[in-house]
């Protein structure tokens, strides 16, 4: 349903729709993930006591129903920010609950799982400019926004500068980037939210790609899956966290990636979807018995191309 394939239980899906609850199972596993208090739309006060038991570090506010990257304000350290943050939340959720998250440093990397196999890797980040000393940030995201429209799927995705996220960095948007500045216009790396998708399938470490087949691994019933980790390196999986599973990946961060080779995700889910799960003691591997409905995608794919 949606951009959900039927390879989860109910059960699967009631744990990774609630960042709450997905916490509570990754903690009983021992996964790493980040510092959190759960609040209703009636704790506002407990919540800025929270924060301030946080001592200055810097805090996610995220509803805990959100899709999408909406209602995310990342940097909250402040009750005054906390109040604008909590706003914002509030508005994108439907049960009216919200996280108060530690905000960990690290690159966001989405890894998708189908039938217990990392099959992709991506990371996602915010959408940027590069200074040139002459346009203003204004002007440096109007290029940057044509560049876009060449891409078959960034395309349709415009970019959202946060204002208040530039003039944390002392930037506005009329005045001149400093030649060879890399400044980032807002602080979420969601696609939605205008970021862009570098494949690393191949070049962050297999046992990273074995934490995500763990966490997935963890859910009863969880067939499919994209695991959101984030790596301080990654060249390593020290230090590395599991912020989220997300039951409704978008699959053409994979398969149309900005930078680097395009997984054929979509096809995957494709065949497993028609293709009877191993038996007990039998590889998982995809059986040869019939066709496959992702080769034949791929077949129809070239017939297009030719005519």
């Amino acid at each position: 349903m949606g951009a959900t394939p039927s390879l989860n239980t109910t059960l699967a899906q009631f744990i990774a729709s609630s960042k709450h609850l997905t916490k509570f199972v990754l903690r009983k596993a021992k996964i790493p993930t980040p510092l959190d208090g759960q609040f209703t739309a009636g704790e506002q006060d407990a919540a800025v006591a929270y924060l301030l038991e946080q001592a200055g570090k810097r805090q996610v506010v995220k509803p805990v129903d959100g899709r999408q990257g909406r209602g995310i304000t990342t940097g909250v350290s402040s009750p005054k920010e906390l109040q604008t943050a909590w706003t914002r939340a509030m508005n994108a959720s439907e049960s009216g609950k919200l996280l108060v998250e530690e905000e960990v440093p690290g690159v966001d990397v989405r890894i998708i799982v189908v039938r217990g196999r990392a099959l992709a890797a991506a990371t996602r980040i915010p959408p940027f400019i590069v200074g040139d000393g002459q346009l203003t940030a204004r002007e440096l995201i109007a290029k940057l926004q044509e560049a876009r429209n060449q891409h078959v799927y960034l395309k349709d995705r415009r970019l959202k500068p946060d204002a208040r996220y530039l003039a944390r960095h002392g930037v506005t948007l009329d005045a001149v980037v400093d030649a060879g500045r890399v400044q980032f216009l807002n602080g979420t790396a969601n696609l939605s939210q205008g970021g862009i998708a570098v494949d690393l399938t191949t070049t962050i470490p297999r046992e990273v790609l074995e934490l995500a087949e763990h966490v997935c691994s963890c859910v009863p019933g969880l067939g499919f899956a994209g695991v959101d980790i984030l790596m301080p390196s990654l060249s390593t999986r020290d230090g590395a966290s599991v912020i989220e599973i997300n039951t409704s990946p978008n699959l053409l961060v994979h398969d149309a990636p900005a930078f680097g080779t395009s997984r054929s995700v979509a096809a995957a889910v494709a065949d497993a979807l028609v293709t009877p799960p191993a038996a007990p003691g039998e590889t998982d591997a995809p059986r040869q018995s019939k066709p496959q409905l992702g080769g034949i995608m791929h077949t129809i794919r070239g017939r297009l191309r030719r005519h």
